[in-house]
């Protein structure tokens, strides 16, 4: 067995929307990060045809999920092409190369890639400072993310958690920033907000402005879950 095919032994079963999810995720961090590729996928559609490219865009419109790719039938030469449709069409999905995204994609399961290079502290807090100034414009208010680890367990393992749990924080706050209520539940109650890792499970609670989230020690996985605890703490 190869190293490549030892990784995907390792990838769970999940619903379509909830790989879905994981590629808009992807894509939304892509947009942060060059350094974040969003893998090339095919979409199989009910009526037997086929949809390849890249993830742009899911949400909701007029009471339907449409979905917006990229598409492309050559990996190396894109044209700028794109195609809508529903989320009812589809039957299922081929992820292509999906190592390149075997952590996202694994749900937690693979942490963390051999070879792969671990975040620094400082890179850490430079990019919970740059996403506390999206925050910020989008909710029209100063809001401070900072992050904080057990001194015993700052390793390799334990800052690219802190990459994913931040991440998926930064994400559900830019999701409940897109409508009026969340804008100002998030602009009137939170002035900070503390990502931290610690012995006890998932958890999050609302302080006098300060919104912690705290990831157990467990891998971390979908943000679903996190979104509902963080909608029940605003």
């Amino acid at each position: 067995m190869t190293s490549d095919e030892h990784i995907l032994t390792q990838f769970p079963s999940h619903r379509l929307i909830s790989v879905l999810g994981v590629l808009q995720r992807l894509r939304i961090q892509s947009k942060q990060s060059q350094d974040q590729p969003v893998p090339y996928t095919t979409f199989h559609l009910r009526g037997g045809g086929d949809i390849s490219g890249w993830l742009l865009d899911m949400a909701e419109d007029h009471g339907h999920t449409v979905v917006l790719v990229h598409v492309s039938a050559d990996q190396s030469n894109s044209q700028p092409d794109i195609c809508y449709f529903e989320l009812d069409e589809l039957q299922a999905i081929t992820v292509h190369n999906a190592i390149v995204a075997a952590d996202a994609l694994s749900f937690g399961a693979i942490e963390v890639l051999s070879g792969t290079d671990s975040p620094t502290q400082m890179s850490l807090q430079r990019r919970a400072d740059d996403l506390a100034h999206e925050l910020s414009g989008l909710i029209g208010h100063p809001m401070r993310i900072t992050i904080q680890t057990p001194v015993d367990t700052i390793d390799g393992l334990s800052r690219n958690r802190m990459v994913r749990g931040l991440e998926q924080v930064a994400g559900v706050l830019k999701l409940l920033a897109g409508s009026a209520i969340g804008q100002e539940a998030l602009g009137s109650r939170v002035s900070e907000v503390r990502v931290m890792l610690s012995p006890q499970p998932r958890h999050v609670e609302l302080n006098q402005g300060i919104l912690t989230v705290s990831f157990g020690n467990e891998p971390i996985s979908g943000q679903e879950e996190l979104h509902d605890l963080i909608a029940a703490a605003l």
